[in-house]
């Protein structure tokens, strides 16, 4: 039986729900399988200081035969638009939005903590590497996209709060099929762009680089003037680029303003 998280996951920030329903505004494709009374649940069991209410909400979508790819793709998505929304509109405190991201996050984990390119597909030998940059408070939907590209066979690295100097470094260092850069509203074209230079100035070949994050939306000519391959905030795409063709999977590259 699935267990709440007793600690929260690391990483997380309340700043990162203030637009977490965009997690869950493209991931219409599930909607048909929510059960409202088992999202209630969820949102209620993250919300609480008692576990043992988050313990018997998982207990119930273990009973009700709920994949665990279902709760990630559609099922907790949902809960974060109902928080974003709360903490729109100001019915969540800033205590109550920051244990309740952590939750969620560390549920995505302990769902599929064994996840692997070698387990899922040992032929497949893609990979990419999502980044959230140093200052960047959002990592739930980095960590949504990471599983699903490694549910089908994607090998993953996330690199959560490096500073360019250590991402740069890193990429170089090892063979990458895709880099997938998540950067918000917040940050500056510019500084985006930089970090892209960079990198290129360090690839032996070509290699993709997607941009994806909230900034997608809000920034006229974001290809053109940062220099990326693909702006994007869907994972099926990322697998395109990697070769591997799939239905759209709308939860995917973080989506937050701030």
């Amino acid at each position: 039986m699935l267990r709440a998280p007793r600690l929260l996951a690391p990483g997380v920030d309340a700043l990162a729900t203030r637009a977490l329903s965009a997690l869950a505004t493209r991931s219409d494709h599930g909607a048909s399988e929510l059960r409202d009374d088992l999202v209630e649940a969820l949102r209620t069991g993250i919300q609480s200081f008692d576990c043992d209410v988050l313990d018997n909400t998982l207990g119930e979508f273990h009973e009700q035969k709920i994949s665990s790819e279902t709760i990630i793709d559609t099922y907790i998505p949902a809960v974060a638009r109902l928080i974003g929304e709360a903490w729109c509109s100001d019915q969540m405190s800033f205590a109550e939005v920051t244990i309740g991201s952590a939750r969620l996050q560390a549920i995505v984990r302990d769902l599929a903590p064994n996840i692997s390119a070698d387990t899922v597909n040992p032929l497949n030998t893609a990979s990419v590497v999502i980044v959230v940059r140093d200052g960047e408070h959002h990592t739930l939907g980095a960590v949504i996209a990471a599983n699903q590209l490694r549910r089908n066979g994607i090998s993953v690295q996330l690199m959560i709060g490096a500073g360019d100097t250590e991402i740069v470094r890193t990429i170089a260092a090892k063979d990458f099929d895709v880099v997938a850069i998540s950067a918000s509203s917040g940050e500056t074209v510019s500084t985006v762009s930089a970090l892209i230079r960079s990198l290129r100035a360090t690839f032996d070949k070509e290699i993709p680089i997607a941009l994806g994050g909230s900034i997608v939306g809000m920034v006229d000519d974001l290809q053109a003037r940062t220099g990326a391959d693909i702006v994007t905030n869907e994972t099926s795409e990322i697998l395109q680029l990697c070769g591997l063709a799939t239905q759209p999977m709308h939860a995917a590259l973080p989506d937050v303003r701030g």
